[in-house]
């Protein structure tokens, strides 16, 4: 029974202890899982920011074809205005 009662403390020091541990390990792994959902998303938000950017350059590119066919039409219609415009000097 004293063998018992001596060991009673040292068996309340170790379970205490494995406790620890396994809150610490549970919160590394709680720790590690946060940081993986975190690069996760941090990919996503990449994946997401470059798709964006392709759209806008894409947009950008069509917009620039828009504009120098506007200028070419604008440049056909003066010359037409000036092509009218000596006709009826003549």
């Amino acid at each position: 029974m004293r063998v018992f009662l001596f060991a009673l403390p040292l068996l309340i020091t170790m379970s205490g202890c494995v406790d620890n541990d396994s809150l610490e390990n549970q919160g590394q792994q709680a720790g590690a899982a946060a940081d993986n959902a975190l690069e996760q998303m941090s990919n996503k938000i990449d994946a997401e920011q470059e798709q964006l950017d392709n759209r806008v350059a894409a947009v950008n590119e069509r917009a620039r074809g828009v504009k120098e066919e506007i200028k070419a039409d604008v440049k056909k219609i003066d010359n037409a205005v000036d092509a009218a415009a000596a006709e009826l000097r003549k």
